[in-house]
């Protein structure tokens, strides 16, 4: 099924029911009825455009509705979307064209189509001659990930996948999720989860709230509408939690909190549960096959490294170096597969992160008898950071071509909140600055990857084999 055929159907049920709320922006809010004329709207524009079913398309656009209405009209005659924050698009995929409300010019021969307020506000918002009802096996999506690998894949999602995932939603993350008709969902929708949980929300016909212009009036719409549940990574629940902590008067209506992205330590998660919401509920996935475990925190946060009960539907194993699966507690190398995982990357064989019929996240951990999925660490030094995954190398590339720079080491470490940041330390020129090589970082890494903190040091403890020895200089360095 396509996912717009439910979103029209509800449109015909309540077309005056809200469907997107993003507070601040230009369409603030925006009904089923009026959702359904701006995707029919896309839609005719983009075959106006030459788009046609079977097409790969990127989206950078960045007013949030804009950018679902672009997905779902395009979804709607069949093109295949991909949604990118940045201008730096991944030619290897075959794109036929990039739309977008910018005006910077995209460094690609990729055909550049603009996408504005035009695109869903003018035509008559009648359907497009066009058959919605098509094989459940096509390809719908692809999602960007840096897997366990740190370099970026595309995994691909057909509408029969993206079906099977949303609907396993109200079973996995629990009881308390199924009812709220309200969500905030506080992930880009570049993401995996940014992109499923808004389609879980709107093929059961609740509303969904995205981050508005800033961040009172998202909260004051909170209260307004009395937003039932929070989705986010353990980044965003942290940023939240400082300014319900900040304002006391805010009374948070969330019913249950949904974490996500990323592993959520204990220390935030008893703050989230004293001041935003009681019912806080652990994840974890991966774009590769998502929902894994899930857990309400009060059942788990007694378990170091938990994450949550194995879902349904999903097979996980902790196995040894040679692949031989371990008993309930032995901590080994993790494993899974099932009906929501895929089997590839897009355009790929199957990897060294695919095999036999499983997929290997580069995570270490175990079991419990009671079926608990403990993550105790990763067996590769990808940093991760609220679900975001980088090489440390990466990193360092950056800083290393920074003038005056000779040695640098990235890495990650956990803030008082129990929230991973990237750290660095360079050697080099004496006259180099911390706030220098920050902004130069900010230029050229993502936000999330821009080092917290930089430290300068006079010289890098090596190993034997003469690479930089991390384990020392993080037992000799002092950040401050």
């Amino acid at each position: 099924m396509n996912t717009v055929e439910a979103i029209f159907h509800h449109a015909r049920h309540h077309p005056t029911a809200l469907a997107f709320c993003a507070p601040g922006t230009r369409y603030n809010i925006v009904s089923y009825g009026r959702l359904t004329v701006f995707i029919n709207n896309v839609a005719h524009h983009a075959l106006a455009a030459g788009l046609k079913r079977g097409d790969i398309v990127a989206i950078v656009v960045n007013d949030p509705i804009v950018h679902w209405a672009t997905i779902l009209g395009l979804e709607r005659i069949g093109v295949v979307t991909l949604s990118l924050q940045s201008q730096q698009l991944p030619t290897e995929l075959g794109l036929i064209a990039v739309l977008t409300d910018r005006t910077e010019k995209f460094a690609t021969q990729i055909r550049v189509v603009c996408v504005d307020e035009r695109w869903i506000e003018e035509g008559n918002g009648e359907q497009p001659a066009v058959e919605t009802r098509r094989d459940g096996s096509a390809l719908a999506r692809l999602i960007m990930t840096s897997g366990s690998t740190g370099e970026p894949k595309a995994v691909p999602l057909t509408h029969d996948l993206i079906m099977l995932r949303t609907h396993a939603f109200g079973v996995v993350w629990g009881n308390r999720v199924s009812p709220c008709a309200r969500t905030f969902v506080d992930v880009g929708v570049a993401a995996n989860i940014g992109y499923l949980w808004p389609v879980y929300v709107l093929t059961h016909g609740g509303a969904v709230f995205l981050r508005g212009s800033d961040a009172a009036q998202t909260m004051q719409a909170f209260n307004l509408y009395n937003v039932q549940c929070m989705v986010a990574a353990p980044s965003g629940m942290a940023e939240f939690l400082d300014y319900y902590e900040r304002s006391p008067a805010f009374a948070c209506p969330f019913e249950v909190m949904v974490s996500v992205g990323s592993m959520l330590a204990r220390p935030l998660a008893e703050r989230i549960r004293m001041r935003m919401c009681s019912h806080l509920v652990s994840g974890y996935g991966a774009t590769e096959g998502n929902p894994v475990a899930s857990a309400p925190m009060y059942q788990i946060a007694h378990i170091p490294g938990a994450v949550g009960y194995i879902a349904p539907g999903i097979e996980v194993e902790a196995v040894d170096e040679a692949d031989r699966t371990l008993g309930k507690g032995e901590e080994g190398l993790i494993r899974f597969r099932g009906p929501r995982c895929v089997a590839g990357y897009f355009g790929d064989t199957p990897g060294p992160e695919f095999r036999g019929g499983w997929f290997y996240p580069g995570d270490l951990g175990s079991i419990t008898a009671d079926n608990v999925l403990i993550i105790s660490g990763r067996k590769k030094t990808i940093i991760d950071v609220g679900g975001d995954k980088i090489s440390p190398q990466a990193i360092e590339a950056v800083l290393l071509s920074f003038p005056g720079v000779t040695h640098a080491a990235a890495f990650s470490r956990l803030n008082p909140l129990g929230l991973e940041e990237v750290w660095a330390a360079v050697s080099g020129r004496a006259d180099l600055s911390t706030e220098s090589l920050r902004a130069f970082c900010a230029t050229r890494l993502a936000e999330p990857f821009v080092p917290a903190r930089i430290a300068l040091v006079e010289d890098m403890p090596r190993n034997p084999a003469g690479k930089v020895d991390k384990r020392k200089l993080l037992e000799t360095l002092s950040l401050s």
